[in-house]
């Protein structure tokens, strides 16, 4: 039953935290209390979940797997605050109302996982998520890295960063990558308002998707060389930087000057960001189908 436990470990990308003091310590750096509901996204074997149970008002678990969902019922039997659902995570619904997340997702669904909790109509207040490090490099941009389109998309709305490091032997099985903690917080207002938030989104898309060795060259129907010129002088960025060279506020810098400019330049981004949606969800409804 052992080994038959560890084949499905690998089969779901997850690895499992040992140690319950470990998971103490990472809770204490949270936000998390009495008077949170808290999702966890893959209960396992539910050594997360009982330390949660103990320092949250309620806690909310799907856990796909059906023995380790039978098994984590009958553990949780009489604690009342605890409740386990036998559901895919990306078809679950979220909670209403304000709640937190603390999860060591699968890495192999990560970004479907983010990507179903921040672009919810109902995000998180909070979120803590065990990933791989590359990973949450490229979701949280820079200072960690570079800037992504998901972290310029995403920084409008929240803040993330790196809160924690683990070492390989605080899982089993051990993973081959390095992990961290990844801590997700909501902004209380948005750093665009609500009505420049979808032109911003196809700003950054039809700027991360032009197929040309720069952003000038990128950019060459939106901005006019000697405009182009100004702003990279402006913003203390190279002329001949990638999209990626940039970071947030050189971009929201930039989508400022492009507020003004005459709308027929700004109809040129129309349609980006969704075109591109369409194209992702068609892949993620092909990851839930296969979950």
């Amino acid at each position: 039953m052992q080994n038959s436990g560890k084949i499905k470990s690998i089969y779901y990308g997850q690895n499992f935290l040992k140690n319950p003091g470990l998971v103490r310590l990472l809770l204490s750096r949270t936000s998390i209390s009495k008077n949170d509901t808290v999702y966890e996204i893959g209960g396992g074997k539910g050594v997360i979940t009982t330390e949660l149970a103990q320092i949250a008002g309620t806690v909310l678990v799907t856990e796909a797997d059906q023995e380790l969902f039978q098994s984590l019922q009958q553990k949780f039997k009489n604690q009342k605050n605890v409740e386990i659902y036998q559901k895919n995570a990306l078809t679950y619904p979220l909670p209403e109302g304000k709640f937190k997340v603390f999860a060591n997702i699968p890495f192999r669904i990560t970004s479907d996982i983010i990507r179903y909790l921040l672009d919810n109509t109902n995000a998180p207040v909070d979120t803590y998520l065990i990933l791989q490090k590359e990973s949450a490099i490229k979701f949280c941009g820079y200072p960690s890295g570079k800037e992504t389109q998901f972290s310029l998309l995403h920084k409008t709305q929240f803040d993330l960063s790196i809160i924690y490091q683990f070492k390989k032997t605080d899982f089993y099985p051990s993973p081959r990558v390095d992990s961290v903690l990844l801590h997700i917080h909501k902004k209380e207002k948005s750093d665009i308002s609500s009505k420049h938030k979808f032109l911003f989104y196809d700003f950054i898309t039809f700027a991360y998707n032009q197929r040309v060795p720069s952003l000038q060259k990128g950019l060459r129907e939106i901005f006019t060389q000697n405009q182009f010129t100004r702003l990279a002088s402006d913003n203390k960025f190279s002329q001949k930087a990638v999209p990626t060279d940039l970071n947030y506020q050189q971009w929201l810098n930039l989508f400022s000057f492009f507020l003004t400019l005459d709308i027929t330049k700004q109809a040129r981004v129309s349609g980006a960001y969704l075109k591109q949606q369409q194209s992702q969800n068609k892949i993620l409804k092909i990851h839930r189908t296969r979950v």
